[in-house]
């Protein structure tokens, strides 16, 4: 209720819970007001459980102390007379009453069990570097990077142009002002003229696969269909999988990008600095945010 407190002229303490989405948004406001804004770290799972059992107990105390415990003496004492002991009465007591709240499991990614998030500091003290699982789709960070990178063609398996356009407005949202956002991307040639309708194959000592590559040029869908052979004991175990991957033109992620609100530093030939050529097989986009302030 900061607003009504502030217009009735009165002081208090304000706890705004910001998602790491909205921090370049809160700075901002918060540059803009002027005020000093200190940063709280949420408690862990075992302080929320301490505070609770220490409220608890007060709770106890000044039940007792007011002889609102009174009127259920008799019941408790059925209860102690029952052959059970006075700890485990009070423990199944208090099982019924908190349930799981006391179990610091119930509170996950709480306060200081959260990972961190920043893997440049992480690797500098020696701490394990955050990974995070997710949809590139909709990914979520801990907060704004210096750069994300995205590699192995992995935005050629995103089939329709609004998945790209939202994946590109997520890393600007998430990058530090100026940051730089890499990736890259299979061409068409690669997809129409080396790889192709072919079919490849090779075997290992214990293992072998077996590739079905078609071209959609229609579509600009290109299908691998891979059969995997692994050896387990005397007999072989079979995998199947099917991988889907569109060649998009560089002047429309060019265009997206741009629509994304981020810059076009450059666009190369894999693993040089050169300019792509007709027959790269692989191209790579350097873009940078140009929004934020620093």
């Amino acid at each position: 209720r900061i607003g009504r407190t502030g217009r009735a002229g009165k002081k208090g303490r304000a706890v705004t819970f910001v998602t790491p989405g909205e921090m370049h948004r809160f700075k901002l406001i918060r540059d803009t007001v002027g005020t000093a804004i200190s940063h709280i770290e949420p408690p862990a799972a075992d302080q929320i459980v301490a505070a609770k059992k220490e409220r608890f107990s007060s709770r106890i105390a000044e039940a007792a102390a007011s002889g609102k415990h009174v009127p259920f003496l008799p019941f408790a004492e059925k209860l102690l007379a029952d052959g059970v002991s006075p700890g485990a009465t009070l423990a199944a007591v208090l099982a019924l009453v908190f349930k799981d709240e006391l179990d610091p499991a119930r509170y996950p990614g709480i306060g200081g069990s959260r990972p961190r998030a920043n893997s440049r500091r992480a690797w500098e003290d020696g701490t394990d570097i955050l990974f995070l699982q997710q949809d590139m789709r909709e990914f979520e960070l801990y907060g704004t990077v210096g750069s994300i990178i995205c590699t192995c063609d992995s935005l050629n398996y995103l089939l329709e142009e609004d998945e790209l356009l939202r994946v590109f407005r997520l890393a600007d949202n998430y990058l530090d002002p100026e940051g730089l956002f890499i990736f890259d991307v299979n061409t068409e040639y690669k997809f129409r003229e080396v790889l192709a309708d072919q079919v490849r194959a090779e075997t290992f000592e214990d293992a072998a696969y077996i590739w079905e590559n078609s071209y959609d040029e229609e579509q600009k869908i290109n299908e691998y269909l891979v059969t995997f052979f692994r050896r387990e004991g005397e007999l072989y175990r079979r995998d199947e999988e099917a991988h889907y991957e569109r060649a998009y033109p560089a002047a429309t992620l060019t265009a997206l990008l741009e629509q994304a609100g981020l810059k076009v530093l450059g666009v190369y030939d894999a693993f040089t600095l050169e300019p792509p050529r007709p027959d790269s097989e692989r191209i790579c986009f350097v873009a940078r945010e140009q929004k934020k302030t620093k």
